[in-house]
């Protein structure tokens, strides 16, 4: 690739750099590779949550870059045009073109903002969602040479969406990669035992052949994160550090152990308050451009740890590719109290014919329970081969009360507003401390996880379950009841879980709550909607029922609400707050209801000294009235909501286990209609989209399945009484989204003679799923899949299936089970249903149900070609709020286009079939 051109008077991009000595003792180098000058196209509109959907708005443009016609890339395109060549049109800028500009990096920081724009009346006149924008960005970077045909990177880039190395022979695609743009390398975890001024612990591994390259960056304002900035132009600051991997690639030392991200329970009064703890290892990406599939290259790991009065050691073995990292969990089996200072970790790797090992020591923190400090326990996600070990903060109360066993105060389950690390000063010390009562502080996997819905969700009910059986350890008990509490993002997190799961909850403190993602910045400036068909955009509406919390406030009728709001709040206005007190109270048919009350605190904002500890909700915990029975609360009748039975359990011991029409939200009125004639023995119920319901017994754990008869138009029983399950198992719902629920590690299985592009893509996946949700994923070939289906070792977490039938036995072995209505009849040829997709660029990404676990989720991302499987990997889920379903299938005009480049969308039939009404296609 020849030197950038400029117009005159731009600056160059190209910079000297000398690689220091690849002799040098630590793993990275301590200044990153020099970037100095960034060059932008921009502003440009983005709608919320959209990214996935669309690439840049440039591609419909591409062919203005290059004087002999369009390229065949336009990212190319861009990384090679003139600078100050052409303008573009869009909405934002005065005179609406968007055009060139300079960009100075300024300590590692680039600040990227558009003052000539009037977003003031931009935001008058469109709300926040008028302040999302994105811009493309470009930038030159000198890859110096290492030992071998390839560099290997460790690369740090923050408040960027994607980026891509461009070189300068290159013709096909770039490979995109998703930035760290929440910040996680900046976060206690990220920096963490790490060098200062040196990579972080989630910085990706990358190996490159040495040379000039074009780094190409997306970046996105995105006010759900950044906020407004008032008078002031919204600005991006990006971060890019690029450094040199020098983890040292002898045989015995690929493996660099992160001792940031170990996860280790506290030791309460001689008792591990955790059965796991875990280890995080990365290994160096090989530096030749030999395949780095699972029988090459791969290193399997296993571990043991020894203290007085542990031992600690794996159930099975983890597998590694070369630039992947991943946890190792650790089972901790203890007998009797222990007074260990530490523990010693021996990790053994083998690779091939070849052993070594790897030893340190990790420090354990004692607490005792008489001193009322915070203490961390860990759990898994699932007992098994947990996809992660999670931890969580206990709060002892401030002083133990007299309670009886059966008196015993709630415990308080607190969920952390957007950003919030759980072990910080400011979170702890803002809890409520009343006598007796405990209080567990979750993570949600990360300081953003999943806003608390999903994974998020599943990691804050583990964490409270998990309170009472250690506690049990050092002869305490707690109550089985819970009140649930939280602010900002967490005060949005306590509607979502206690709407979900009443059954669970003895009341609802939420704090500077929102009513659910699609307000707090509205979708409405999506680029999308300028293209796609309103029955498209209905379906993809429909998959974010989920995230509705307005949708499922009729569970919380009969349970204690408080909510508390700033008057001044300018971050999550008060009027959130007063429009679910008015959704309930419609639903209560009260217009001033005693079990709800919504405070108004004057002249404070979204955050004030003792925000948690206000007046009313002390009295709110210490005047909870006494808990409905279940014949009260089933007298009383109510309505119960879900869009998706997975996630959503029973209110009154009453549970809705399958949908009709899956997409849809589902309704279940009891003894709404006829509450003033209750009988026990009998119910009145009425459906909307509900296909099955399960009823439990009065005060046991048994339950029945009763199935809604067409014929008879009532609720027949569909079997005998059977022990109460906490989900369906007849199929597992989507939306995509639900991947991310994994009980186990993700297992992303790719054809054994795939391309080196389709294992780039796996291994960033996995690398995304670790930084944002500290998911661990594992790399499996085809055959291998194969195999541990049969003997039913492939385990209950998610399965990813990568490529198509010809290039993917397991996609092969998948498609002929014929659950879903997708097949290829022939290599770039396409069927959905019974309609055909055959346009080059095209792919499709599908939920089908796992091959082992009815309660889990499998996914197919295949393509036409390249393109098409690298669009359709696109929308594999990473961040909450992104408008995919069951399935889509993708073209090359989403890149401009976003959801209206689509060429179909929807969700399977309540037995995986099609759903005429639920899907819609461009084609007949």
């Amino acid at each position: 690739m020849g030197r950038l051109k400029h117009c005159e008077g731009s600056p160059s991009l190209t910079s000297s750099f000398s690689a220091p000595s690849l002799d040098a003792p630590f793993h990275a180098a301590r200044k990153p590779l020099p970037t100095s000058r960034w060059e932008a196209v921009g502003p440009f509109p983005a709608g919320m949550r959209e990214h996935p959907l669309m690439t840049s708005p440039l591609a419909a443009f591409c062919g203005r870059f290059s004087p002999s016609g369009p390229l065949a890339d336009p990212d190319i395109a861009f990384a090679r045009a003139p600078y100050g060549e052409g303008d573009w049109p869009s909405e934002l800028p005065t005179g609406g073109r968007a055009g060139w500009a300079n960009f100075e990096e300024k300590e590692g920081v680039v600040e990227i903002m558009y003052p000539d724009v009037r977003w003031g009346q931009l935001r008058a006149d469109h709300g926040w969602a008028a302040l999302q924008y994105s811009a493309q960005l470009r930038t030159r970077i000198t890859v110096p040479s290492g030992h071998g045909a390839l560099t290997r990177l460790l690369v740090d880039a923050t408040q960027v969406v994607e980026y891509a190395f461009v070189a300068a022979s290159q013709h096909e695609t770039p490979r995109w990669y998703n930035g760290d743009v929440y910040g996680f390398g900046g976060t206690p975890s990220g920096t963490a035992c790490t060098e200062e001024g040196g990579p972080s612990n989630y910085a990706r591994s990358i190996a490159l052949p040495p040379g000039e390259y074009v780094f190409l960056a997306r970046v996105l304002y995105e006010c759900r994160m950044f906020g407004d900035t008032g008078k002031h132009p919204p600005a991006i600051k990006l971060g890019l550090h690029v450094y040199l991997d020098r983890t040292p690639l002898r045989p015995h030392a690929t493996a660099t152990l992160l001792p940031g991200l170990t996860v280790v329970p506290d030791i309460l009064n001689g008792w591990a308050m955790g059965r796991w703890m875990s280890v995080t290892v990365r290994v160096a990406p090989l530096n030749s451009s030999a395949s780095t599939g699972a029988q090459n290259g791969t290193v399997e790991v296993q571990g043991a740890a020894f203290g007085n009065g542990l031992t600690i050691g794996t159930r099975r073995s983890v597998r590694i590719v070369p630039g992947q990292t991943r946890s190792i969990p650790l089972l901790i089996a203890q007998l009797e109290p222990s007074d260990a200072r530490d523990i010693e970790v021996i990790l053994t790797f083998t690779q091939g014919e070849k052993e070594w090992q790897m030893e340190t020591r990790v420090p354990l923190k004692h607490v005792l329970l008489r001193d009322s400090v915070p203490v961390t326990m860990t759990f898994p996600v699932s007992t098994d081969s947990p996809s992660l070990v999670s931890a969580a903060v206990v709060l002892p109360p401030a002083c133990h009360n007299s309670s009886s066993e059966a008196n015993l105060p709630p415990v308080l389950l607190a969920l952390h507003g957007a950003g919030v690390p759980t072990p910080s000063d400011e979170w702890i010390d803002a809890m409520p401390r009343l006598p007796g009562m405990w209080a567990v502080l979750p993570s949600g996997r990360t300081e953003w996880g999943e806003d608390w819905h999903g994974g998020s969700m599943s990691d804050a009910w583990v964490a409270r379950n998990a309170l009472s059986s250690l506690l049990s350890l050092v002869g305490h008990t707690v109550s089985d009841e819970t009140v649930l509490i939280g602010h900002s993002n967490g005060g949005q997190g306590v509607w979502h879980l206690a709407a979900r799961y009443p059954d669970r909850v003895r009341g609802v403190i939420a704090v500077a709550g929102y009513t659910k993602i699609q307000d707090y910045v509205p979708y409405t400036e999506s680029t999308g909607a300028h293209y796609a068909d309103p029955a498209l955009q209905g379906i993809l509406s429909a998959a974010l029922a989920p995230y509705s919390n307005d949708l499922y406030l009729s569970n919380l009728a009969s349970i204690p609400v408080l909510a508390v709001h700033g008057a001044d709040d300018d971050n999550v206005p008060p009027r959130h707050g007063r429009a679910q007190m008015a959704i309930l109270s419609g639903f209560l048919g009260a217009a001033s209801p005693t079990d709800v009350r919504f405070v108004e605190v004057p002249h404070v904002g979204h955050m004030w000294d003792g925000v948690l500890r206000h007046p009313a909700i002390l009295d709110f915990l210490k005047c909870l009235p006494r808990r409905k029975t279940t014949e009260e609360v089933r007298a009383a009748g109510f309505i119960l909501a879900t869009a998706n039975p997975d996630e959503t359990g029973a209110k009154a011991g009453i549970r809705i286990a399958e949908l009709a029409v899956p997409g849809r939200l589902a309704r279940l009125e009891v003894n709404v209609r006829e509450r003033h004639q209750y009988d026990p023995t009998h119910f009145q119920l009425h459906g909307t989209n509900v296909r099955s319901i399960d009823i439990a017994y009065h005060g046991s754990a048994v339950t029945q399945r009763f199935k809604w008869s067409k014929r008879t138009k009532t609720f027949v029983q569909l079997q005998q009484a059977t022990a109460l399950r906490p989900a369906s198992t007849t199929r597992a719902y989507g939306p995509l989204m639900r991947l991310l629920d994994s009980h186990g590690p993700l297992t992303l299985v790719l054809g054994r003679e795939c391309s080196e592009r389709t294992r780039g893509i796996a291994r960033a996946y996995a690398h995304d799923l670790r930084m944002y949700h500290r998911l661990d994923a594992a790399l499996m070939d085809d055959d291998e899949a194969l195999r541990a289906v049969a003997d039913r070792s492939i385990g209950a977490g998610s399965i990813v299936i990568l490529g198509e039938p010809t290039e993917n036995r397991f996609a092969a072995w998948m498609l002929v089970q014929d659950h879903i209505p997708v097949s290829f009849p022939t290599r770039g040829l396409l069927m959905i249903e019974d309609r055909i997709v055959w346009e080059s660029g095209t792919g499709i990404i599908t939920l089908c149900p796992h091959p082992t676990y009815a309660a889990a989720l499998a996914c197919l991302v295949a393509g036409t070609d390249e393109l098409g499987l690298e669009l359709a990997a696109r929308l594999l889920p990473l961040r909450t709020g992104v408008p995919v379903p069951d399935w889509a299938v993708v073209s090359p005009r989403m890149r401009w286009m976003a959801a209206g480049g689509l060429i179909g969308a929807g969700f399977w039939g309540p037995d995986w079939g099609w759903s005429e009404s639920m899907s819609w296609m461009d084609r007949e």
